[in-house]
């Protein structure tokens, strides 16, 4: 017998209409990975957003991910000057990271990130031996800027 699951993942986001590569991006830019335990039921996930740079230092960002995710970690990777840990507060489905040293205006910042999701927490999310199933449609799974 053998197991077959299917890890369906779409994140809609708008296109800047900014090409060039060498440019910071105009949308979140997201680097995810995602581990599915079956024996468990669970997702390990751990990742990394770029968020835009903008006009004015930058000494916070808030998230929208869903307040049943338990065990959030998140940390600024850059720039530099403000890497570490991020201080987490959390108000509905909202959390703000926030760090000491603000980053510059204009430049993006890269925020790491790492959770664990317990099975079957939300309508629709599901993992289980027969298959996995996540929707953004009204979990949000990862966490948007």
């Amino acid at each position: 017998m053998s197991l077959r699951l299917v890890l369906v993942f779409a994140l809609a986001c708008r296109l800047g209409t900014a090409a060039a590569s060498a440019q910071t991006p105009a949308v979140p830019v997201f680097d995810i990975s995602v581990r599915v335990h079956t024996d468990d039921p669970a997702l390990e996930i751990e990742g990394q957003v770029v968020v835009p740079a903008r006009s004015s230092p930058v000494a916070s960002v808030e998230l929208q991910i869903d307040r049943r995710i338990a065990d959030l970690e998140v940390s600024v990777a850059s720039p530099s000057g403000s890497a570490g840990p991020g201080t987490l507060s959390t108000t509905g489905n909202a959390v703000v990271v926030a760090w000491a040293t603000p980053a510059p205006a204009g430049s993006p910042v890269v925020l790491k990130f790492r959770y664990r999701i317990g099975a079957n927490s939300a309508r629709s999310f599901y993992i289980a031996g027969d298959g996995v199933l996540l929707s953004g449609e009204s979990f949000r799974w990862y966490p948007l800027p």
